[in-house]
């Protein structure tokens, strides 16, 4: 089935209702944007955090942590280290 939607003047695009709802997408979730040749490709982050799970070593550290938590604290942790010239 096809969709149409219209881009804003902002280049914020609405999900048609009915397919959001076809979807694994969900209100507040995060999306990653591909481009393939001309056209762009839409994805759950989620999604494709549950394709790529296993595929590398997490310690146990952080195996049950936060994904937005663990990121700021990393950048937390760079942004520290790099203005105390470490």
């Amino acid at each position: 089935m096809t969709y149409v939607a219209t881009i804003t003047q902002k280049g914020q695009v609405t999900i048609p209702s009915d397919l959001f709802r076809k979807t694994s997408l969900r209100k507040g979730g995060r999306v990653i944007f591909s481009v393939q040749g001309d056209q762009v490709k839409l994805q759950s982050a989620l999604e494709l955090v549950n394709e790529l799970a296993g595929s590398i070593k997490l310690s146990s550290k952080i195996k049950t942590k936060d994904l937005d938590k663990i990121i700021e604290q990393s950048k937390k942790d760079y942004f520290r280290n790099k203005w105390q010239g470490k």
